[in-house]
C-alpha cells in the first residue's frame, strides 16, 4: 500500500500546483500586466519560480513513470505507444524551462555599412545592404487599401566577413546557433548641421518612423537644445473626379522639417523655424541640410538552445496524439479484453 499512497500524494501535489498556477494566472498576473509574458519573464529571473517549475516537471515525470510501469505489466506494446504523448509533454516543458532561463536576446538598430557585435559573441557583422521592398512611387490612399505599398518583406544582407546572409522578417535566419530577424525598418534621412563658421557640428542618419507617409517623428539633437520633427512630403497631388490623392516619389523624396528649441527632452519646446529639405534651414547661427537618404533596420537577435528541446517535445506530442487517434479502436478492444480478464 505504501507505493500507491506515495504516488497519490505526488498526483495531488502536482494537481495542487496546476490549480495554484491557474489561480495566479487568471487573477493577479492577468490584471497586473500581460499575463503569459509576465510568467515567462518571471521564470527567467525568479529563483522561486524556477524551483517550483522544476519540481512540477519532476512530479509529472514521477507520475508518468508510475503509470507507465502499471501499464507495461498488462500490455507492453500499448504502454510504449501510450508513453509517447506524456514523454513529449515532459520534453516540451523541459525545453520551455531551458528557453526561459537560459535564453539570450538583444535588439540592434543598424543600417547600411554599419558594423556591430552581439553581446555574447566575439563575432562581428557588417551590414552590406538594406532592401526595403517599397514601391518607388505610391499614393497615400494605397496605404489604406488592399494595394500594398510594400511589394514584399524587407531584407537586410549581413556578412561575418566570410559568408553572406539574407535576413528577413520570417523565418529567422540562423547563423552559428544565433537567430536573426527584422523587427522593424524605416527611412533614415541623412543630415548635416554646421555652425556660423561652416564647421560641421553634427552629421549622421536619423532613424525615424516616417512611413507610412503622413507619420511625423522627431529626434533630440545630442549636445544641442533642439528637437527636430520630420514628415515625408508628397511630390504632387492627383485629382480624378471627386477623389484627390497625394503621390510620393521615393526617388525624389523630400521632407517637412520643424526645429523646436527645448530645455529638456520631455517638453514640446518652442518652434523657431520650419521648411522643407530642399533648402537649408537656418536657426540660431546653425544651418541644417538633408544630404541624402538611407534605411534603418531593427534586428532581434536571439540565442536559445532550449528551442531545439521544445521542437523535439512538439514532435513527440504530435506523434503521440496521432498514435492515440489511429490506434484508438485497437486500444478500446484491448481495454475491454483486459477488463473481461
Amino acid at each position: 500500500m505504501r507505493g500507491p499512497l506515495k504516488i497519490d500524494k505526488v498526483i495531488k501535489l502536482r494537481r495542487l500546483m496546476v490549480w495554484a498556477w491557474l489561480i495566479y494566472y487568471l487573477t493577479w498576473s492577468t490584471w497586473s500586466k500581460e499575463a503569459f509574458a509576465g510568467f515567462v519573464s518571471g521564470l527567467g529571473r525568479n529563483i522561486i519560480w524556477q524551483v517550483l517549475f522544476v519540481a512540477f516537471i519532476m512530479l509529472l515525470g514521477i507520475e508518468m513513470i508510475y503509470k507507465f510501469r502499471q501499464r507495461i505489466k498488462k500490455a507492453p506494446f500499448f504502454a510504449f505507444l501510450w508513453f509517447i504523448l506524456p514523454a513529449g509533454m515532459i520534453v516540451f516543458l523541459t525545453g520551455f524551462f531551458l528557453s526561459a532561463s537560459m535564453r539570450m536576446d538583444t535588439r540592434i538598430l543598424t543600417g547600411k555599412e554599419d558594423i556591430f557585435q552581439i553581446p555574447w559573441s566575439q563575432k562581428r557583422f557588417g551590414v552590406m545592404d538594406v532592401k526595403p521592398s517599397i514601391k518607388e512611387r505610391f499614393l497615400d490612399i494605397e496605404q489604406e487599401s488592399p494595394s500594398p505599398v510594400f511589394t514584399r518583406e524587407p531584407v537586410v544582407l549581413l556578412t561575418d566577413f566570410k559568408d553572406t546572409y539574407r535576413v528577413g522578417v520570417f523565418p529567422p535566419q540562423r547563423i552559428d546557433g544565433t537567430f536573426f530577424h527584422i523587427l522593424n525598418f524605416n527611412i533614415a534621412p541623412s543630415i548635416e548641421i554646421r555652425d556660423s563658421s561652416g564647421r560641421v557640428v553634427m552629421k549622421g542618419d536619423l532613424a525615424l518612423q516616417i512611413l507610412p507617409a503622413g507619420n511625423i517623428d522627431y529626434v533630440i539633437l545630442e549636445g544641442l537644445p533642439y528637437r527636430i520633427t520630420m514628415k515625408l512630403l508628397p511630390s504632387r497631388e492627383i485629382k480624378r473626379g471627386d477623389i484627390t490623392a497625394k503621390e510620393y516619389d521615393l526617388n525624389d523624396r523630400f521632407y517637412e522639417i520643424k526645429v523646436f528649441r527645448v530645455k529638456n527632452p520631455q517638453e514640446a519646446g518652442t518652434l523657431i523655424t520650419e521648411g522643407d529639405s530642399r533648402y537649408p534651414l537656418k536657426f540660431d547661427g546653425y544651418s541644417l541640410n538633408v544630404t541624402g537618404h538611407t534605411y534603418w533596420v531593427l534586428l532581434e537577435v536571439v540565442r536559445d538552445k532550449g528551442v531545439y528541446v521544445i521542437g523535439a517535445g512538439l514532435i513527440l506530442v504530435i506523434l503521440g496524439i496521432l498514435v492515440r487517434f489511429i490506434l484508438l479502436p485497437w486500444w478500446l478492444r484491448e481495454i475491454r479484453r483486459l477488463t473481461r480478464d
